[in-house]
């Protein structure tokens, strides 16, 4: 993805926060996963829903699980620079296979090292689903998930350095 292609679709996010279109907002972060700006303003959406929400006095318990999911896949792809690989296509095609397979038991999980989560959030969390049993990282929940995510990392990285050395006529070492 260029960082033209990466201005439209942030743009797309930005156009529709202002526009209020929360639905709209969080379909295309979560489209854009594992980047850092995505989770942001996905965060942000889901929030703005939970405030409406609680203000009507309509349940937000769905809304409140996206929130914590969110952040507990922002939290797995934080121990990996996913953007830090050249090729933003790759980093895309590798990480969005794990997205949805990321596990997040609260209970194990908790909320103290989930750097998207505010105390607000923390707030409705412990409201609702009690205090967990103990304060760990998506990491350590899914660590059989975590060693597929360094593999195919380090598969992209090593396709990119070989792509380079055919660029330039040599056979890969």
């Amino acid at each position: 993805m260029s960082a033209r292609e990466f201005a439209k679709w942030a743009d797309v996010v930005d156009e529709s926060m202002r526009r209020g279109d929360l639905h709209k907002v969080l379909a295309e972060c979560q489209k854009h996963f594992p980047f850092p700006y995505a989770f942001k303003k996905a965060a942000v959406a889901i929030r703005k829903q939970i405030r409406e929400s609680r203000k009507n006095r309509v349940d937000y318990e769905n809304l409140l699980e996206e929130l914590y999911k969110t952040a507990v896949c922002e939290n797995f792809f934080r121990f990996i620079e996913w953007t830090a690989i050249l090729d933003n296509d790759l980093c895309v095609l590798t990480a969005r296979p794990l997205v949805g397979r990321i596990g997040h038991p609260y209970r194990q999980i908790g909320y103290r090292n989930l750097k998207l989560l505010n105390r607000t959030d923390e707030k409705w969390i412990v409201e609702k689903w009690g205090e967990p049993d103990s304060h760990s990282d998506a990491k350590a929940a899914n660590q059989q998930l975590w060693q597929e995510a360094v593999d195919r990392c380090a598969l992209a990285a090593k396709k990119s350095v070989d792509k380079l050395w055919r660029s330039h006529g040599f056979d890969p070492p």
